[in-house]
């Protein structure tokens, strides 16, 4: 591994020493927040994975390889400590890695610092020696993405993909493969935790699958209400039926169905968790969403490529990022959410609060840590939910 203090990793021009840094390699870390500073390591290697520091102030970064450059975005929730981006997988040789400062920020962070802890390169090492092999970095990871050809972010989320001279999609990669083309059909497993809980029923949530360069062309005409409907350039598979296991952490339940919008079709969870995302185009850059059905919306991953079938890195484990109560369902509006915390989400809890009972409607609303009881650890959960402003649609 590679310390971000290492000689071979050469910086321009601001870069700042930030030390005693619990869960950094070495307790270390290197941070700027100057637009176009840059980390540069020339490598030989086949796969090089880049360690930064999410942090409720972090920004979006470039990891550049060969000129070929992938934005990640760096923004997490309070101690998110150090997350592993990779792989990016290249042909066997000489290659010059690139960490560049871009100076833009998802809306949810309050500053741009990118911080560099530590890079692992696969197949070789830093100068052109040492190392070998291939594999996974211990820790967090961010699920696995090929180089794409130069993309170029636009706004604060999403992405517009220019090939220059790689022959459109489809054609060379600056990789030496070729691009996936949009076609087939993508599979994914996820699991998930729920903040605050007693117990850990089955429930039912909504994966949000967007498509970050078809939502910047106008669509069709369609309900404003993203919140029931999806959006441009998006995908709702709603009502997926999660089972626990006996360390609280949820997945999908085998046979179960659920419904697939646009086209209200639906589609079955196959063995082991998996669905299959029924026209979700593979090959294409997406952000994936989860919603609980009395939890906020969590952007789980960003500017991530699905590929056909049950792809490696399909299988995401999201369990560091537990959904958070707060956006309850209506009784007075057929149960709805509106896909917003807000003062109306406080005045129902706490009138199921005080109506008491184990009246169902008042539990479906207001019994946020599930345990059939409704009392002050339930306006709790809600409280730490907008005192923590979470991604909410």
């Amino acid at each position: 591994m590679i310390d971000d203090r290492d000689p071979n990793i050469s910086y321009a021009t601001t870069w700042v020493n930030v030390n005693n840094v619990t869960g950094a390699y070495k307790n270390t870390l290197k941070r700027s927040k100057t637009p176009n500073d840059t980390a540069t390591l020339n490598f030989t290697g086949t796969s090089a994975w880049v360690r930064l520091s999410e942090a409720q102030n972090r920004g979006m970064a470039a990891i550049i390889i060969d000129g070929a450059s992938k934005t990640v975005d760096t923004y997490g929730p309070p101690n998110s400590g150090v997350v592993w981006f990779g792989p990016y997988n290249v042909s066997a040789g000489s290659h010059t890695l690139v960490i560049k400062v871009i100076h833009t920020k998802n809306p949810r962070a309050t500053d741009f610092n990118v911080a560099l802890d530590a890079i692992r390169i696969y197949g070789g090492g830093p100068g052109g020696g040492g190392g070998g092999g291939t594999g996974t970095p211990g820790g967090p990871t961010k699920p696995p993405v090929n180089l794409l050809p130069e993309q170029i972010p636009i706004g604060s989320k999403d992405t517009l993909t220019i090939n220059i001279g790689g022959g459109g999609v489809g054609g060379p990669s600056p990789t030496g493969g070729t691009t996936p083309a949009p076609g087939g059909t993508a599979q994914v497993r996820f699991g998930i935790k729920l903040y605050g809980v007693e117990k850990t029923p089955d429930i039912k949530v909504r994966l949000k699958v967007t498509d970050l360069v078809a939502q910047l062309t106008p669509a069709p005409s369609q309900s404003a209400d993203t919140c029931q409907n999806p959006g441009p350039g998006q995908f709702f598979f709603k009502d997926i039926t999660m089972s626990a296991d006996s360390n609280g952490v949820y997945h999908p339940k085998d046979g179960t169905t659920f419904n697939i919008l646009p086209g209200a079709t639906t589609g079955t969870v196959s063995g082991g968790g998996w669905l299959t995302l029924s026209g979700v185009a593979t090959g294409r850059i997406y952000s994936l969403a989860v919603k609980g059905e009395k939890h906020v919306s969590s952007i789980m991953v960003n500017n991530v490529v699905l590929n056909d079938g049950q792809a490696s890195g399909q299988d995401f484990d999201w369990t560091a990022k537990p959904l958070q109560g707060g956006d309850v369902p209506d009784p007075s509006n057929n149960s709805l959410q509106d896909c917003i915390v807000n003062a109306n989400d406080v005045s129902l809890v706490k009138s199921a609060i005080e109506k008491g009972g184990n009246d169902p409607a008042n539990l479906n609303t207001a019994d946020l840590d599930y345990n059939g009881v409704l009392n002050s650890a339930d306006m709790a959960i809600l409280t730490t939910t907008l005192s923590t402003k979470p991604d909410d649609e």
